[in-house]
Protein backbone atom coordinates (compact mmCIF):
# COMPACT_ATOMS: atom_id res chain seq x y z
CA UNK A 1 0.00 0.00 0.00
CA UNK A 2 1.27 3.39 -0.59
CA UNK A 3 2.20 5.77 1.95
CA UNK A 4 5.18 6.60 4.22
CA UNK A 5 6.02 3.41 6.22
CA UNK A 6 4.77 0.03 6.61
CA UNK A 7 1.25 -1.02 7.83
CA UNK A 8 0.94 -3.49 10.55
CA UNK A 9 -0.83 -6.59 10.96
CA UNK A 10 -3.01 -4.82 13.21
CA UNK A 11 -3.65 -1.80 10.52
CA UNK A 12 -4.54 -4.84 8.03
CA UNK A 13 -7.35 -6.16 10.43
CA UNK A 14 -8.76 -2.55 11.01
CA UNK A 15 -8.54 -1.75 7.35
CA UNK A 16 -10.39 -5.35 7.24
CA UNK A 17 -13.55 -4.60 9.41
CA UNK A 18 -13.78 -0.70 8.29
CA UNK A 19 -14.43 -2.36 4.91
CA UNK A 20 -17.40 -4.84 6.90
CA UNK A 21 -18.37 -1.21 8.21
CA UNK A 22 -17.66 -2.03 11.60
CA UNK A 23 -17.77 1.04 14.00
CA UNK A 24 -14.41 1.60 16.40
CA UNK A 25 -16.54 0.44 19.03
CA UNK A 26 -17.13 -2.75 17.36
CA UNK A 27 -13.40 -2.58 16.31
CA UNK A 28 -12.65 -2.54 19.84
CA UNK A 29 -14.28 -5.82 20.82
CA UNK A 30 -13.36 -7.87 18.42
CA UNK A 31 -9.64 -6.79 18.24
CA UNK A 32 -9.79 -6.64 22.12
CA UNK A 33 -8.38 -3.60 22.66
CA UNK A 34 -9.85 0.10 23.97
CA UNK A 35 -11.58 2.28 21.79
CA UNK A 36 -9.05 4.65 22.44
CA UNK A 37 -6.25 2.37 21.14
CA UNK A 38 -8.36 1.71 18.03
CA UNK A 39 -8.36 5.59 17.11
CA UNK A 40 -4.52 5.53 17.69
CA UNK A 41 -4.33 3.05 15.48
CA UNK A 42 -6.22 4.44 12.37
CA UNK A 43 -4.37 8.11 13.55
CA UNK A 44 -1.09 6.13 12.50
CA UNK A 45 -3.15 4.01 9.27
CA UNK A 46 -4.54 7.78 7.78
CA UNK A 47 -1.04 9.25 8.22
CA UNK A 48 1.13 6.32 7.18
CA UNK A 49 -1.35 5.90 3.66
CA UNK A 50 -1.94 9.84 3.68
CA UNK A 51 -5.54 9.73 3.59
CA UNK A 52 -8.21 11.66 5.29
CA UNK A 53 -11.51 10.10 4.74
CA UNK A 54 -12.65 6.79 5.51
CA UNK A 55 -14.05 6.27 1.68
CA UNK A 56 -10.24 6.90 0.81
CA UNK A 57 -8.93 4.29 3.01
CA UNK A 58 -11.38 2.02 1.40
CA UNK A 59 -10.46 2.33 -1.88
CA UNK A 60 -7.21 2.53 -1.68
CA UNK A 61 -7.80 -0.84 0.17
CA UNK A 62 -9.72 -2.21 -2.44
CA UNK A 63 -7.25 -1.01 -5.26
CA UNK A 64 -4.56 -2.74 -3.02
CA UNK A 65 -5.66 -6.40 -2.36
CA UNK A 66 -8.55 -6.16 -0.23
CA UNK A 67 -11.71 -7.40 -1.36
CA UNK A 68 -15.82 -6.41 -0.32
CA UNK A 69 -15.92 -9.04 2.06
CA UNK A 70 -12.13 -7.83 4.25
CA UNK A 71 -9.88 -10.76 3.05
CA UNK A 72 -6.54 -9.14 2.09
CA UNK A 73 -5.31 -10.99 -0.55
CA UNK A 74 -7.80 -14.40 0.06
CA UNK A 75 -6.20 -14.12 3.82
CA UNK A 76 -8.75 -13.50 6.55
CA UNK A 77 -6.53 -11.12 8.51
CA UNK A 78 -8.66 -10.37 11.16
CA UNK A 79 -9.00 -13.65 12.57
CA UNK A 80 -4.94 -14.32 12.25
CA UNK A 81 -4.41 -11.19 14.40
CA UNK A 82 -7.06 -12.95 16.81
CA UNK A 83 -5.27 -16.13 16.54
CA UNK A 84 -1.75 -14.29 17.14
CA UNK A 85 -2.83 -12.40 19.72
CA UNK A 86 -4.65 -15.97 21.45
CA UNK A 87 -0.73 -16.92 21.37
CA UNK A 88 0.69 -14.02 23.17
Amino acid sequence: MVGDGEVTETHLAIISLTIKGQLRKEMSAVLQMTESTVNSHIADLYQRLRVRKVGRLVALAMASGFSSDGRFMGRDVVKQYQMRKQKE
